[in-house]
């Protein structure tokens, strides 16, 4: 009985961990902001490095994956999240709202748009 209580609470402990928050808060704005896209040593995570804070990473979900491009230059905006307590990521959240490419890289790259703009 004790060993069906326990692996009871173990299971409810593992889904609630499974379904945790995933939603961020979403603190600041940033308009038409310049930024370098950059792909990390893991070759999966791709972030934005802003070429007036180059110390700093912001790490986007709906980053279209044409655009995953190490060193491809791109102006973007959209809003900074703040990471909850006791959360670790690669970078910053940001959630775009628009971004755009120059078209001399959108002829370089060979990519089909030369802008992307998401729902609010």
């Amino acid at each position: 009985m004790k060993k069906t209580v326990l692996m009871f609470i173990l299971v409810l402990f593992a889904i609630g961990a499974t379904t945790a928050q995933t939603d961020f808060e979403w603190e600041k704005r940033m308009v038409n902001w310049k930024a370098t896209i950059k792909i990390l040593e893991d070759k999966e995570t791709v972030v934005f490095v802003p070429l007036d804070k180059p110390n700093s990473r912001y790490i986007s979900a709906n980053l279209p994956s044409e655009y995953k491009i190490d060193g491809l230059a791109a102006t973007v905006t959209g809003w900074i999240g703040k990471i909850p307590p006791n959360f670790r990521m690669m970078g910053t959240p940001f959630k775009l709202e628009k971004i755009t490419i120059r078209k001399a890289d959108k002829r370089k790259y060979k990519l089909s748009k030369s802008a992307y703009c998401f729902k609010k």
